[in-house]
């Protein structure tokens, strides 16, 4: 399928994510080799896409799952206890057919063991995706914003208590809408929680209580961000706080 230069502009950000097929990325590329505007694109977004790069650990079963699952499916009662004794007084089956139903018996205990274990990552890992397709989500939107139209740049500055915290701020010239990328931040504990709050004329408004993904990137997208406001980011106690709490960990200001 031949596509317009418009239709490739378009999907020039997507694949500075690494999110298209690989027929299509083959094609756009190709397209952004000898195209002087979209090449220019792609570089830009590239650059803005490696501040919002995700980090997936692949999550694996204990190395000594499967030496535990078999030495449980060959527990038996030691000789000499009540248990054993108990064993004796009933006739035993002898023979090739019990020892090979003995064996699919051990077999189905450990079958069902592992997918009981799988199910579980399974589940994780499903929540995981889920969580990264979101972030997903918010990286495309951030990059069409960026990419939508005059668009200023603003430093999330680090305060004294920020712990690492760092981030920078994309505001539509036109819209006034802005997508917040946050990096350096931890997991927080007990029920503390980060929140994004916009201060103007002296009021505090609460954006939006948020965490970071496993890589401690966070993106946020904020809504009428006008002149002469201030972006910051806290570590509340509890979410759902209507003014701040915690310690300010880095702001930002648009004159």
């Amino acid at each position: 399928m031949t596509m317009t230069h418009d239709e490739f502009k378009e999907l020039v950000p997507i694949m500075a994510l690494n999110a298209l097929p690989a027929e299509e990325e083959e094609q756009v590329a190709a397209h952004v080799e000898f195209c002087v505007e979209c090449s220019r694109l792609f570089g830009e977004y590239r650059s803005t896409a490696g501040d919002l790069a995700m980090a997936v650990r692949p999550v694996t079963p204990p190395a000594d799952l499967k030496d535990r699952i078999m030495a449980q499916a060959r527990q038996t009662a030691p000789v000499g206890t009540e248990a054993s004794r108990s064993q004796q007084a009933t006739p035993r089956r002898s023979g090739p057919t019990f020892a090979r139903w003995m064996g699919v018996a051990a077999a189905a205990a450990v079958a069902l063991v592992v997918i009981g274990f799988g199910a579980q990552q399974l589940m994780e890992q499903n929540q995981r995706v889920q969580q990264q397709e979101e972030l997903l989500s918010a990286q495309r939107e951030a990059l069409d914003l960026i990419g939508s139209g005059e668009t200023s740049v603003l430093t999330m500055n680090p305060t004294q208590d920020s712990d690492g915290v760092t981030g920078r701020v994309f505001v539509s010239s036109d819209s006034g809408r802005a997508a917040v990328l946050l990096s350096g931040l931890t997991e927080p504990s007990g029920d503390s929680i980060y929140t994004l709050w916009m201060i103007r004329d002296g009021n505090e408004e609460p954006v939006a209580d948020f965490g970071p993904d496993r890589s401690g990137l966070a993106v946020l997208s904020v809504d009428d961000v006008k002149s002469d406001t201030t972006l910051a980011i806290t570590l509340e106690p509890q979410p759902g706080n209507t003014s701040p709490q915690g310690p300010v960990l880095a702001t930002a200001y648009k004159a």
